[in-house]
């Protein structure tokens, strides 16, 4: 019992901390000139490869702002800071408790370990989540830049 009041007295100041910190880092990032609400770079998507830098900007944002639109400022902090808090609070209740011998380095690597995970699995979770839109976005910019071909013109010999 006494480690779960210690976890969660670890938590709850973490969340708020880290919280504050990321929204201030998300309002930055969104006011910024990309704007973007999620982490995803280009790199990530394989059918951003055949266009240009400033176009594969272009489209990522315009699916970010699609995929991202209800909760583009509050549920990314939101779930940031529960990974954040929650490995940085695992990592001290082992150290707290001592359970394992050695348990600062045990309660570090922890921390690190579950931080790590988390993030990559959130940043997977993001870009699965733009994946739609971004392919709505592309092949609304290919009708775009399609040139318009009548289809009952008669050949003129």
């Amino acid at each position: 019992m006494s480690a779960l009041l210690s976890f969660f007295g670890v938590f709850w100041w973490g969340f708020i901390v880290t919280g504050v910190v990321l929204s201030l880092v998300w309002l930055g990032k969104m006011v910024s000139l990309d704007g973007n609400a999620s982490f995803a770079s280009s790199r990530q998507f394989k059918e951003l490869a055949v266009f240009q830098k400033d176009q594969q900007k272009q489209l990522l944002h315009a699916a970010d702002r699609q995929a991202f639109s209800g909760w583009r400022c509050i549920l990314p902090v939101f779930v940031y800071s529960i990974v954040f808090s929650g490995s940085l609070a695992g990592g001290l209740t082992i150290r707290n408790t001592e359970a394992i011998p050695y348990a600062a380095w045990t309660g570090a690597a922890a921390s690190l370990l579950t931080l790590c995970l988390g993030v990559l699995v959130l940043r997977r979770l993001e870009v699965y989540r733009l994946r739609p839109f971004l392919a709505s976005q592309i092949e609304q910019y290919r009708q775009q830049s399609e040139p318009d071909t009548p289809t009952n013109a008669v050949a003129v010999p």
